[in-house]
């Protein structure tokens, strides 16, 4: 029963940053908010490097960021069970 529970928890912390970010209205960050800052503090200021490659929205964006959230999240709890497992495997 507590595996269920645990593995449910997980799930649902999983997909949490997804649900938030759907809700939310406005996806604006801090990113553009420094571009407009910049822009004001040094209107002749040229960039020194390009991106890559920029999202086709700000949803998409949003997503790939929830999506790094999400895999922090596991690789956090992975860590978690292993070093509960090896506690558990040393008593």
């Amino acid at each position: 029963m507590k595996k269920y529970f645990l593995v449910i928890l997980a799930i649902l912390l999983v997909s949490l940053p997804f649900v938030l970010f759907s809700v939310m209205a406005n996806y604006s960050g801090t990113d553009d908010k420094s571009v407009s800052m910049i822009e004001q503090v040094a209107p002749d200021y040229t960039p020194w490097i390009n991106n890559l490659w920029e999202p086709q929205s700000d949803f998409s964006e949003a997503m790939l960021f929830a999506l790094q959230t999400a895999i922090g999240v596991f690789i956090i709890a992975l860590y978690v069970v292993y070093s509960y497992k090896n506690k558990k495997c040393k008593a």
